[in-house]
């Protein structure tokens, strides 16, 4: 999940948690799960997309 986000953000991209989670094969709740503790590590920056609704958010 790591490297998928370093991925993105070396392409200068951001990817929603639904993408992330499709893309590392990983259950939305599972990756929910590492996000927030990679969010807590200080490792990783949720941030919300204007487009997006309040439900979803990118990293």
């Amino acid at each position: 999940m790591l490297l998928e986000l370093y991925a993105a953000d070396s392409g200068d991209r951001r990817l929603s948690i639904s993408r992330l989670s499709e893309r590392t094969q990983t259950a939305l709740t599972t990756t929910l799960r590492w996000i927030q503790a990679l969010e807590s590590e200080g490792l990783v920056e949720r941030a919300r997309h204007r487009s997006m609704d309040a439900r979803s958010s990118s990293c």
